[in-house]
């Protein structure tokens, strides 16, 4: 028997494999039919092993062997083609990478670049992550790129890598829980804003419930196919990538906070890629890791944020409609509000310096999105509060009013500015398309006031920051198919502000406020873009 299957392991190379299964499988049947008959199960014990079963059982175990070999060969056609497939894994580690840090940059790099394989790589990771790595790294392609495929368009392009790498994903039953949430986390960066099932928010439940089979919510559980440090950083990229979309997205019920989270990433987990970087300088990698740290000791506030929202909106619906708050709502915003406050006089400076002093690029962005990020907290949380009618409350609750209000219009005006970095400093191709959710809010809150005061300190002022914001906008529209979503939405949001004609009293503008912001909450949330009632 030893003697007959390495014969037969000798006719076939596993890793150059070519023949088809009909002529593997018609010359395995024929050695088959020659093998003595089996003795019926009848007249035999159920632990006797005759030769016709063990051959049996070797021939499926040895197909399947051979499956896995066709199937590794059939995988060169579900990958981009050099030279696409080197500046695929450049761009990922320079723009998604750093957002999302789930692989092991030096091992990868050795695997990709120093291994004489053209597909040694996929030797550590599997190809459904290195599919979903190569379509979360399209979406910063430029159009020369997409020019040298055969891709038509930038949507076409994104679209096709996406349904590759979706497909291989419920295929893959046997696929280990670890490679499964790097899949889904990077194929949550598919957001075209629609009504479709399996995007964004999705595929971050679809990683959460492979990391609770894979237990990254304990760093030091089965360290033999990642390591602990590694783990931790998954498991974060997780917490993270919910946060900011149930934030981003106005979806309070999508947030998974019935795991602990752990302790926060630190320099040390990312191993040997904080100390010997191989996509970007050492500089730029040790800005990129804390800023990283940053993003995740920020969404802590965000998910706090978020729960407090939910309870308030869950519990209140009535009252709140009725224009009822009491004095524990305040008191509870007002602390969110200076622990936010605290922390930004902490970062917000230092990332204000950082993002002066590098160069547009590689680093810039990450630092320009935790910006957003905290502005965007500040106007989540206080907007609500802008509506509260002074002789309707008590002094304190009049005074917060006018706090939040201010608050709002301050963060509004920090993230216009920086869009105008992005708009005319960075380029274009480095902007995600996430960053559309984060500023279609300020934009709306913008429309509002320009549209309904005359009283601007500086008008020409508010005017630059408008045409920033937009100019953001118009840059995602031709980028994304997510881009034109929201262009649509907010041409609802503008109709409704016009159609409401000019509002005289404070009351007024902060309730026309209200409902343009309610306008795309619903888009967002729900992928569909309202029509504009008054």
């Amino acid at each position: 028997m030893d003697k007959l299957c390495s014969h037969w392991v000798g006719q076939t190379n596993l890793n150059t494999c070519n023949c088809s299964r009909k002529a593997t499988s018609d010359y395995l049947d024929k050695a088959l039919t020659s093998w003595p008959a089996s003795t019926p199960a009848s007249e035999r014990g159920s632990d006797v092993m005759r030769p016709w079963d063990e051959l049996a059982d070797w021939y499926w175990q040895y197909w399947n062997e051979i499956e896995t070999g066709l199937t590794l060969l059939k995988s060169s056609d579900q990958i981009p083609s050099n030279p696409l497939r080197d500046e695929l894994v450049g761009l990922y580690f320079r723009h998604v990478h750093p957002l999302c840090p789930i692989f092991e940059e030096a091992e990868f790099y050795e695997k990709y670049y120093l291994e004489g394989d053209d597909l040694a790589f996929l030797q550590c990771v599997s190809l459904l992550e290195f599919q979903s790595m190569m379509f979360a790294a399209s979406l910063h392609l430029n159009s020369h790129q997409i020019c040298q495929t055969q891709y038509t368009s930038t949507f076409q392009c994104h679209e096709e890598l996406f349904k590759i790498a979706k497909n291989t994903y419920h295929a893959s039953h046997d696929a280990s829980p670890i490679a499964s949430t790097r899949a889904a986390l990077l194929l949550s960066y598919w957001s075209p804003y629609d009504s479709e099932k399996q995007s964004n928010s999705y595929w971050v439940d679809q990683a959460f419930e492979k990391a609770k089979v894979a237990r990254l919510f304990e760093p030091h559980h089965n360290l033999r196919a990642i390591s602990s440090g590694r783990r931790k950083l998954l498991w974060w990229c997780c917490l993270l990538r919910n946060r900011l979309l149930a934030f981003g997205l106005h979806r309070c019920g999508s947030l998974h906070e019935d795991t602990s989270p752990g302790t926060l990433p630190s320099q040390e987990d990312f191993g040997l890629e904080a100390t010997s970087p191989q996509f970007m300088d050492k500089a730029s990698k040790q800005q990129s890791i804390n800023n990283f740290i940053l993003q995740c000791e920020l969404s802590q506030m965000i998910s706090w944020i978020l729960q407090f929202q939910g309870r308030r909106d869950s519990g209140k619906e009535s009252e709140r409609l009725q224009g009822v708050v009491d004095a524990s709502e305040l008191l509870e915003v007002s602390s969110l509000l200076s622990a936010l406050t605290e922390w930004g006089k902490k970062v917000e400076y230092p990332l204000e310096d950082i993002a002066e002093r590098f160069p547009p690029g590689i680093c810039n962005m990450p630092c320009q999105l935790t910006r957003i990020f905290y502005n965007s907290a500040i106007v989540s949380l206080c907007l609500s509060y802008t509506h509260l009618d002074p002789l309707d409350f008590s002094p304190i609750a009049a005074d917060f009013a006018e706090t939040a209000l201010r608050e709002v219009k301050e963060a509004v005006s920090r993230i216009a500015k920086i869009t105008e970095i992005l708009a005319y400093k960075v380029d274009s191709n480095d902007i995600p398309l996430s960053i559309g959710a984060w500023i279609t809010i300020p934009i709306g809150v913008k429309l509002v006031f320009i549209h309904n005061s005359a009283d601007f300190a500086n008008p020409a002022s508010e005017i630059r920051e408008m045409h920033s914001l937009f100019n953001v906008l118009y840059i995602l529209k031709h980028r994304f198919t997510g881009g034109k979503f929201l262009c649509n939405m907010l041409d609802a949001v503008v109709s409704h502000i016009f159609l409401a004609g000019g509002k005289n009293s404070r009351q007024e503008v902060t309730g026309l406020l209200q409902d343009a912001i309610a306008i795309i909450a619903k888009g967002l949330a729900h992928g569909i873009v309202p029509n504009a009632k008054l």
